[in-house]
């Protein structure tokens, strides 16, 4: 006080409700309020006083001791792999949720998710946040172990997004994109790594899409050692367009990434970029964790 460009403070609050009926029917209903005092430039994700963060219903069609099959119907949040595409955005203020289906399938060793949604608007009023119609989102995505990479799996998906008005360089048209990737990844203790490429392809008004990414983050930590420190460097790579004046678009769609992506300013976000992360991290306590950092951008 007074309010400034500088000084603000982001408040969340979230409550829930979690209801079981047997092992069959589970209802999870989840309210949110998040506040920005002292903001002059608000984001859109910034301030949301009351809404509905989720509010679904559960239906195990069948659960067994090898397979578990469940249908989610209803408000939602999602988050896919490591979170790099689809996310429940925890950088910002206010969290991304979905409106629509998900049915995930759990049956030797595989773990499948299929989706069907529209992305929920973020508004900043009491209880006024609804699906927007003018985006849709599906897709199908697989995870499994990979027997020759000891603790690795793998993941492979296909994602899809019409967007009614989607703007870039070129103009606004209706974007219509599919994603397809795979990624590699192994937890943190000794050696971990996580790879992923991503290919998009589609139709941005009367031009067609054609655009990529390549991202990984690859670790050691000393485990027997005091502070545990895990070195680590991160090099990641998007598709940027070549002429505004062309329709087609080379640009990568980051989908709906996590909102932090490069750290907790979020400032900017995975398009069109080069970048190298190298990071140190120390585990002084079971509560204290220092990280130091250096970002090479292009």
């Amino acid at each position: 006080d007074p309010p400034d460009d500088n000084g603000y403070l982001l408040q969340r609050y979230m409550l829930h409700s979690d209801i079981h009926f047997g092992s069959r029917v589970r209802f999870f209903f989840q309210l949110k309020s998040g506040l920005a005092s002292g903001e002059v430039n608000l984001r859109p994700p910034d301030e949301d006083k009351l809404d509905v963060n989720q509010g679904f219903m559960d239906l195990n069609l069948f659960d067994g001791s090898d397979r578990k099959l469940v249908l989610r119907i209803g408000r939602q949040e999602i988050a896919l792999g490591s979170s790099r595409l689809v996310s429940f955005r925890e950088g910002p203020n206010v969290r991304q949720s979905f409106d629509g289906f998900r049915l995930s399938l759990c049956e030797m060793g595989w773990s499948v998710d299929v989706l069907a949604t529209k992305p929920v608007e973020t508004n900043v009023g009491f209880f006024d946040d609804a699906p927007d119609h003018a985006r849709s989102f599906w897709g199908i995505y697989a995870v499994h172990s990979v027997p020759f990479l000891p603790k690795a799996t793998a993941d492979i998906y296909y994602l899809g997004l019409d967007r009614k008005r989607a703007q870039f360089d070129q103009g606004t048209e209706r974007e219509i994109r599919h994603s397809i990737g795979a990624r590699v990844s192994r937890p943190v203790g000794g050696v971990d790594y996580n790879f992923e490429a991503l290919y998009q392809w589609g139709a941005f008004g009367p031009g067609h899409i054609s655009a990529w990414t390549v991202a990984s983050d690859t670790g050691y930590t000393v485990k027997h050692t005091a502070w545990k420190p895990r070195l680590s460097l991160k090099a990641d790579v998007a598709s940027g367009d070549k002429d505004p004046n062309n329709p087609d678009l080379q640009s990568f769609n980051p989908l709906f990434p996590k909102g932090a992506y490069f750290g907790e300013d979020s400032l900017i976000g995975p398009v069109n970029f080069f970048d190298l992360h190298p990071t140190a991290e120390l585990h002084i306590s079971r509560a204290v964790t220092l990280m130091p950092s250096t970002l090479f951008f292009w």
